[in-house]
């Protein structure tokens, strides 16, 4: 009896806490496709480099105005290494970090801010490990208030 006790309990837990991890691995995909649809009318320019016909070196993306929008690197034609995406979407100042181990995503990193600018007061940030695979990660989160925190209380 108590056997089947715990079963019910690990089960229990693994329904409750499943949907967190499926909705953050939702999150990263759905802002990734909404940013593609978001890119798709605009120009860009890229630099690329190539050697024995695959995709080789520094990888950058710049928008009509010359901000960059994505900047990484390919080794024998696969992502490797840190790869950096602005989220131009949004209002405010976002950006969504990958690390590739040769073409395979490791980690990601997802920052954004209250405001545009880089330099704006933190608002989210989120870490995805992804060990060994795509479908067993974990995520670290934080959450940063916007508001003042006030005077240090001193002792």
């Amino acid at each position: 009896m108590n056997y089947i006790k715990i079963n019910n309990y690990a089960l229990c837990m693994l329904l409750w806490f499943l949907p967190l991890g499926a909705k953050a691995q939702r999150s990263i995909e759905f802002t990734w496709q909404k940013e593609q649809e978001h890119r798709a009318d605009k120009q860009y320019t890229e630099e690329k480099h190539y050697k024995k016909g695959k995709l080789h070196g520094v990888y950058k993306k710049l928008d009509a105005q010359g901000n960059l929008v994505t900047k990484g690197c390919y080794v024998a034609g696969k992502r490797h290494g840190k790869w950096w995406e602005l989220m131009t979407m949004y209002a405010s100042y976002h950006y969504i970090e990958y690390n590739y181990k040769h073409g395979i995503i490791t980690e990601i990193f997802d920052y954004s801010a209250w405001g545009k600018n880089k330099d704006s007061p933190k608002r989210i940030e989120d870490h995805y490990i992804l060990q060994p695979d795509a479908r067993n990660y974990t995520v670290h989160e934080i959450y940063w208030d916007g508001k003042p925190i006030g005077k240090k209380q001193e002792l």
